[in-house]
């Protein structure tokens, strides 16, 4: 049986230091930093005051005093267009108004333009339509259903034209009431101006 001395248990029982840990520089200027010296001396206030602008506005006395029940702005509210047509109260059309009819005889009351436009039977896969002819009989645009509209009615249409479907045959060919082909003639040259106007930025 051996017995340790009071000496020899505390050097036994003292924390081994590791060689690998690096060694602390005195002269590293992060071991000798000293907290910065306070300022004794508070800063000096200017005793001149700011000297004002002599081009700033000058406060309007007789300005109107905002009123707080006034309706705020609305950001997204459109900006009008200082060129945008004043509407003219003597004009024959003073109220511009856009109808919308199930039945082709309220619509044609009082016109003074008919404009029909081309059934696309290419594209009407679905069969909504019963036939051409019941489409023709009950939209199509015929003598006896311009007698409701106003004396001199004119009749317009883009073309091509499917006769007697959107238009009577004999009525197309009428130059008393048919502008068709003066239009059809027509259309490729306005379509190439607006196309220039458009292209060039001239409005």
């Amino acid at each position: 049986m051996y017995r340790i001395s009071a000496n020899t248990r505390a050097r036994m029982l003292r924390p081994i230091p590791n060689p690998q840990s690096p060694i602390p520089n005195p002269q590293s200027p992060i071991a000798n930093r000293q907290p910065p010296i306070p300022n004794p001396q508070p800063p000096i206030p200017n005793p001149q005051p700011p000297i004002p602008n002599p081009q700033s506005p000058t406060p309007n006395p007789q300005s109107p005093i905002p009123n707080p029940q006034s309706p705020t702005p609305n950001p997204q509210s459109p900006i009008p267009n200082p060129q945008s047509p004043t509407p003219n109260p003597q004009s024959p059309i003073p109220n511009r108004r856009l109808f919308l009819h199930w039945d082709v005889e309220p619509a044609l009351k009082d016109a003074d333009f008919v404009m029909t436009l081309r059934l696309q039977k290419e594209r009407m896969t679905a069969h909504l339509l019963p036939s051409l002819r019941e489409y023709h009989q009950r939209y199509g645009i015929t003598r006896d259903r311009l007698k409701l509209c106003h004396p001199g009615v004119k009749i317009l249409h883009p073309g091509p034209v499917n006769r007697g479907v959107e238009i009577s045959s004999e009525l197309m060919d009428d130059p008393e009431f048919s502008l068709i082909s003066q239009q059809v003639t027509s259309g490729v040259a306005v379509r190439m101006a607006l196309l220039y106007l458009m292209g060039s930025g001239k409005s």
